[in-house]
């Protein structure tokens, strides 16, 4: 059982490392930017060089060079100061979040529009959109649990309020930083790597511009944190208070996001992973189990209890699963496997067996074609993977366009809230993207053999968020929450060439020289493989990696908008 419980560890961290791997390289030779709304936010696919993010990353890894020679003494003061870098990283979070919020005061569109006017309709006694024939919650009945949740929240801070729960954002944000940070200390039970990761999630504008966005991905990515760090405990360390705590904060997660399933099946393989391959604490982990789903089932069921009562209606099934594979494998406007208009929507009519049957028939005939036509599925699956995954902005900055504000903004709100100033942000976010990416290839690569189950946690669920939405509707700021996951991996990755260059070697010279020996050669075959990349012209190379030819198309959009 030892050797298979290490081949599983194994292969399930191989994985991780062939995945990073390849959104690195599309991280380093492509960048996927979606164009503004004059052109129905198109994506376009631009050609990258790779070599700024080399020259930066080399720069990071000095800078953890130099760090590592005061490491015992910021290692020191990080672990005394550890819980006064948290409050100082809240109040400067929630400052800063704040500020944005009330000086833009953008008023919510599309379905985050929907969403609290079903909240300010429902205290005025109007329950049409869960009553009449194609309303958005007779088609979309898994969005109940952030209208309850807003619902509830109304009564505190009134239910014409569209500011307030842009402000509770912050909040929910900031904590999901400070989970990340834990997550990190709980991967290297080191206190200094935590402040590193508040500071990166700190200037990490993404975070700060998705407090605008009111639509529950914020509150259930904090439920989402909060629950993986008693999961990523050694298992005998988990208590039932931690697996109480773990399970009724997945729950929420699931219940106010159902996208966060994939949080809950990453938690529940992992612990079925310490019930079958350790002796010790079987009785909680086995509670910790079974808990989170009792109550994720609880939770989501209560509440379409508490919704029907409430709107005297019931529930309709709304769109069937297979809805979302035909979107998943349908060409869209805005990308390969977007949102598309397919027409089911109109041929609902509170008759999900029709709408299923129809939606089949379409999946079937876009697998046939994807088999008849390998080469158009390579580029279909991806443009697909990169218009999610390789979108440095994931939408932070799209999804505030076209929303009309209360005030009258400046500049440079105007140009970032979906302006030319947020087109040119993305080259630095860019090489942030791809930086954390080279730093998370680093810390699976030098810990390939040492890394626990448990600690490969946040990646599995990474790993099931790329997967579910290769076939799954696609976008960007869906996979937004998986990506950050990645941000922990990142920080240790020049953690871990610190350690390797320094720490592993410090007992033994030759060791030292061999090691350092063959990080150069791992190193120069690297830099290799790039160059090989960049220079060769091979089809398969550029439609899996060099995904491009929309510069000029993108340049020209650009100059029409703006």
């Amino acid at each position: 059982m030892a050797a298979l419980k290490k081949i599983i560890t194994y292969f399930v961290a191989a994985l991780l490392l062939a995945l990073t791997g390849y959104l690195l390289l599309l991280a380093l030779f492509s960048t996927s930017v979606m164009g503004p709304s004059s052109n129905e936010e198109h994506t376009f696919f631009v050609a990258d060089s790779p070599w700024r993010a080399i020259l930066v990353f080399v720069l990071l890894l000095a800078g953890a060079v130099l760090l590592k020679r005061r490491g015992k003494a910021l290692a020191g003061w990080a672990a005394e100061h550890i819980r006064g870098a948290e409050l100082v990283f809240f109040i400067l979070f929630l400052c800063a979040g704040t500020a944005l919020v009330l000086s833009t005061r953008l008023k919510p569109i599309e379905d985050q529009s929907i969403i609290l006017s079903t909240v300010r309709s429902a205290r005025a006694g109007d329950f049409s959109e869960f009553t009449e024939p194609g309303s958005y919650y007779r088609q979309f009945p898994f969005q109940i649990g952030i209208f309850s949740f807003y619902y509830f929240l109304s009564f505190l801070y009134g239910a014409d309020n569209y500011v307030a729960p842009q402000l509770l954002n912050v909040i929910f944000m900031a904590i999901s930083g400070i989970m990340l940070s834990r997550i990190v200390r709980r991967l290297s039970e080191s206190a200094f790597a935590g402040v590193i990761a508040l500071v990166l999630y700190l200037i990490y504008c993404p975070v700060l511009f998705y407090c605008t966005y009111v639509y529950g991905t914020d509150v259930s990515l904090m439920f989402s944190l909060t629950a993986l760090l008693p999961a990523m405990a050694e298992p005998e360390k988990i208590t039932v208070r931690t697996a109480a705590a773990g399970s009724v904060s997945i729950a929420l997660a699931v219940l106010l996001k159902s996208n966060s399933l994939i949080f809950l099946v990453g938690i529940e393989l992992l612990l079925l992973f310490h019930l079958i391959f350790s002796n010790k604490n079987r009785k909680i982990l086995a509670l910790f189990f079974l808990l989170a789903v009792l109550l994720t089932v609880g939770f989501r069921q209560g509440n379409r209890i508490f919704v029907e009562h409430l709107s005297g209606a019931a529930l309709a099934d709304g769109f069937p699963n297979s809805y979302w594979l035909v979107s998943g494998f349908s060409e869209g406007k805005r990308a390969p496997g977007w949102k598309t208009h397919t027409g089911l929507s109109a041929k609902l009519n509170e008759n999900t067996e029709e709408i299923d049957a129809l939606a089949r028939e379409m999946v079937k005939e876009r697998l046939d074609t994807f088999r008849a036509y390998p080469g158009y599925a390579l580029e279909f699956f991806s443009k697909k993977i990169a218009s999610q995954w390789n979108n440095p902005t994931f939408e932070c900055f799209n999804m505030q366009e076209g929303r009309k504000s209360a005030l009258e903004l400046g500049p440079v709100l105007q140009g970032l809230c979906g302006g030319l100033l947020s087109y040119r942000a993305i080259p630095f976010l860019n090489i942030f993207h791809s930086c954390l990416l080279l730093g998370v290839l680093l810390y699976f690569a030098l810990n390939l053999r040492r890394l626990p189950m448990r600690g490969l946690l946040p990646g599995v669920v990474t790993l099931g968020g790329f997967l579910f939405h290769i076939v799954w509707e696609g976008k960007a700021k869906y996979v937004f929450p998986y990506f950050l996951l990645f941000l922990p991996y990142g920080i240790l990755g020049l953690k871990s060439f610190t350690e390797e260059l320094f720490i592993r070697g410090e007992k033994d010279a030759g060791e030292f020289s061999a090691r350092r020996r063959r990080l150069l050669i791992v190193s120069a075959a690297g830099v290799l493989l790039l160059l090989l990349i960049q220079f060769a012209d091979s089809g398969l190379l550029n439609a899996v990696i060099k995904i491009s030819g929309d510069g000029e198309a993108l340049k020209a959009a650009l100059e029409t908008y703006f």
